[in-house]
């Protein structure tokens, strides 16, 4: 009986409900229900994603970019690298739809392959798709070039030149994007090595010069990497840089790139142990298959005897380092 008097002052209760909405038609009730799982949903409909955390939109966050970096060392089919030297100064260029976003200039640590940002503010990039540049030159705390204004600048021999690019990175507003730069060289490197034989001793090697290209109104394009192929060598012979290492003469000359069929003309001054009057040598260096092609090292082997000198080998191989056994082989004119 108490159950049943409960059950009818509630169907009345209710039915009581039903005739005082008023405005409603019986057969349409909006009923809004806040939805406390998942998504909410404001009064007027926009989704807060659920996040009770960064609410940014993706649209809006700029990614922070962080690179590592290495340097190719052998340009060939199976390509090697080597580690990034430190003390480096590079500038990594963003692009989007090919306009330039942002530029920034990086130093490169003591620990192998690290950059880090020049001013200590790591480059930000908003939502999009980029295409990244980056150039430098291969010499400790060198400023990098400086492509303000223009994709392409004057470049001179005696320098090397490196560069790197990637197109199509996508940045969706994540907190940080990591991003491998390879640098590769854009000028010809010529290295020329000079061995004794038995018997035979350098003392001193001095004057060494060779007649590079002609670097006149040479460019470099910043979204190619290209620097013009030189056709003519230069009527002025330059200095190489030069060391004497476990018994040879190692040369090291930077140019930018050759197409041609004149070779390129090396002389040099040496003291042999044991004599008081200096040696006098011309060589000519035969061109390598018509071309001396950006990214590659060309290395002359001679050889020195009691008679003379004489033309042995050449070679594609490992770029040559500034310094052999921490001793600087950079020319002496290059600042």
């Amino acid at each position: 009986m108490y159950k049943t008097q409960i059950l009818k002052v509630a169907l009345i209760g209710i039915a009581i409900a039903g005739f005082n909405l008023t405005g409603c038609s019986k057969d349409n009730i909006d009923i809004n229900i806040e939805n406390t799982i998942g998504n909410k949903t404001d009064p007027n409909g926009n989704s807060s994603g659920g996040n009770s955390g960064d609410t940014t939109s993706t649209a809006t966050k700029q990614t922070k970019m962080l690179y590592t970096a290495d340097l190719i060392s052998l340009q060939t089919k199976a390509t090697t690298t080597s580690e990034f030297p430190a003390n480096r100064l590079v500038t990594i260029f963003a692009y989007s739809a090919g306009t330039k976003v942002t530029s920034q200039e990086y130093t490169s640590g003591t620990t192998a392959g690290t950059l880090s940002p020049s001013n200590g503010t790591d480059m930000q990039l908003a939502t999009g798709t980029y295409s990244l540049y980056s150039v430098g030159i291969n010499k400790a705390t060198t400023t990098p070039p400086a492509f303000t204004s223009s994709t392409s600048m004057n470049v001179i021999n005696g320098t090397d030149y490196i560069w790197w690019s990637t197109t199509g990175v996508v940045i969706e507003g994540q907190g940080s994007y990591s991003q491998k730069v390879t640098y590769e060289h854009c000028c010809a490197q010529i290295v020329v090595k000079v061995d004794t034989a038995n018997s035979v001793s350098i003392a001193s090697c001095s004057g060494m010069t060779i007649t590079p290209t002609n670097d006149t109104n040479s460019t470099w394009n910043l979204l190619t990497g290209d620097i013009a192929t030189s056709t003519t060598l230069s009527s002025d012979s330059v200095a190489m840089g030069v060391t004497i290492a476990l018994g040879e003469i190692v040369s090291q000359y930077i140019m930018v790139p050759y197409s041609g069929t004149t070779n390129l003309s090396c002389s040099f001054t040496l003291i042999l142990d044991g004599e008081s009057t200096a040696r006098s040598y011309h060589v000519s260096l035969p061109y390598y298959s018509g071309n001396f092609t950006a990214g590659n090292s060309y290395v002359y082997t001679l050889e020195l005897t009691q008679s003379g000198i004489e033309f042995i080998d050449v070679e594609i191989d490992n770029w040559v380092d500034v310094t052999v056994n921490s001793t600087p082989i950079i020319p002496s004119q290059v600042s």
